[in-house]
């Protein structure tokens, strides 16, 4: 029985104003286990991360030697990170999110993923991953990172230029979501894209934009099951 996947949380801005460091915010997870992505834009493209911590969710960070990273972008006048995160619990807690020095404009969108492989079986997630370059074009197209897995989905993120447009279901499979606060980026995501190569692509009036994309799947931990255990 292959996985399936579904939307836990629909696309919301965690970061959005502040000048300093520290650009902290509160996100309660929907389910522990669940699968976390989340991008964000800062001024200076030399600019990088000091930490990123959360108490209830633990995060992979880009640019790192840990395996499985997720990959970022420096461009012009801005730096583009993605980082995935594992909540350990549905708490609501806040996220230190500190720049190696002092920040505008910066800015943060996440969605999180729900897997069910036979009743929720406690497991792994794993991921392949692709960015794309700030490119300028009226063309916006998500790239593609390869397949892991017959069950992988996809998901990806846009910073777009000006008035972008995403069409559902173009191609077949793909849904497009901005976030409650209309900022314009947009996340893609088919939730069954299995050993598809399509893509993501959406439409803009002028200007740049970047793109990066993960096919995650989800690995249950089986445990053997036990029939009519201690009954006579």
């Amino acid at each position: 029985m292959a996985t399936t996947y579904s939307v836990a949380q629909a696309p919301t801005s965690v970061i959005l104003t502040g000048t300093g460091t520290t650009h902290p915010f509160t996100y309660a997870p929907k389910k522990a286990g669940n699968f976390i992505l989340l991008s964000v834009a800062w001024r200076v493209s030399t600019l990088t991360l000091a930490t990123l911590s959360t108490a209830n969710i633990s995060w992979f960070f880009a640019g790192s030697s840990t395996p499985d990273q997720v990959t970022g972008f420096g461009s012009g006048t801005w730096g583009f990170q993605q980082y995935v995160g594992i909540p350990t619990s549905t708490a609501s807690n806040s996220t230190t999110f500190t720049m190696s020095a002092s920040t505008t404009a910066i800015q943060g969108d996440l969605m999180e993923f729900t897997a069910n492989d036979i009743g929720l079986n406690p497991g792994n997630w794993f991921w392949l991953q692709a960015s794309a370059s700030a490119t300028t074009s009226t063309t916006v197209t998500f790239p593609n990172p390869g397949r892991g897995s017959n069950d992988d989905m996809y998901v990806g993120y846009a910073f777009n230029g000006a008035s972008p447009t995403y069409v559902n279901n173009t191609p077949t499979g793909f849904t497009y979501a901005d976030d409650a606060a209309n900022n314009g980026n947009f996340f893609g995501y088919n939730l069954t894209y299995g050993i598809s190569s399509a893509v993501g692509t959406g439409t803009q009036a002028s200007s740049s934009w970047y793109a990066a994309a993960l096919t995650p799947y989800f690995y249950p931990n089986w445990v053997p099951a036990t029939i009519n255990a201690g009954s006579r």
